[in-house]
């Protein structure tokens, strides 16, 4: 997958995202992500470490949060997704890298989420 495609499938669940979502901390770093004022790998991550504390079953305090943690809410998956793009370090995303990213964005989204639902791709 190409970076240019990679990046346009997080800025779509990004968008579709910040539509709804009113964590501050989350909707600051979508803003920054979207405008370009900020796409480092480390910010993303930050961001999803936050959404993990935030899970239904967040970590206990004194614990890193786990990967499972982060996944458990669309907007640490598509910070996670975001983070993939910017540890890319050619013009296209290597196979591994990419089938994760598509795991993280598949349907989670609204918008991907009602298409789904009305039958539609």
């Amino acid at each position: 997958m190409k970076i240019k495609e990679a990046e346009e499938k997080v800025r779509e669940a990004v968008v579709a995202i910040r539509k709804v979502f009113t964590n501050k901390k989350w909707c600051k770093w979508a803003d920054e992500w979207l405008s370009g004022a900020d796409r480092t790998a480390a910010s993303a991550e930050s961001v999803a470490k936050e959404m993990a504390r935030h899970a239904p079953k967040a970590t206990a305090a004194a614990r890193p949060s786990s990967r499972a943690a982060m996944l458990k809410s669309p907007a640490g998956k598509a910070a996670l997704a975001a983070a993939i793009v910017a540890r890319s370090v050619s013009d296209e995303i290597d196979p591994f890298a990419s089938l994760m990213l598509e795991g993280y964005l598949k349907s989670d989204h609204p918008v991907a989420a009602k298409k789904n639902r009305n039958g539609q791709k």
